[in-house]
């Protein structure tokens, strides 16, 4: 685990139960560097799976594409690429703590997030 690159698509109430949290796998490898991503928080009534679509239509982005008549959808995933160009920043802050600090971090980004960034 110390030189790998993972990912994996648990809820997180099911990574927890396997122990694959972050915080237990922090805990066993105090330099492991890793974030997570959900769809919109990683608890309460917004512990839910995200879709692009959706997240479109509930950041307003819906709203300010397609016509007057009707809503539109971004062609592209542009929710999952936000979301990812944001686990991607959140990730290089964590190596930059890591090498400053010598620890590692857990870092975390939701699906919406990046995109209330690009609205």
């Amino acid at each position: 685990m110390a030189h790998s690159r993972t990912s994996w698509s648990y809820r997180s109430s099911e990574r927890w139960r396997l122990g694959l949290d972050s915080e237990s796998l922090t805990t066993r490898f105090p330099r492991l560097v890793t974030c997570d991503i959900s769809g919109y928080g990683e608890s309460g009534p917004y512990d839910m799976k995200a879709y692009d679509l959706l997240v479109q239509c509930e950041t307003g982005l819906a709203a300010v594409t397609g016509s007057e008549l009707e809503l539109g959808r971004v062609d592209i995933s542009i929710c999952d690429i936000a979301c990812g160009v944001s686990a991607y920043s959140r990730l290089l802050e964590a190596l930059i703590e890591r090498e400053e600090t010598g620890r590692g971090d857990s870092k975390n980004t939701f699906v919406d997030r990046g995109e209330y960034e690009y609205v």
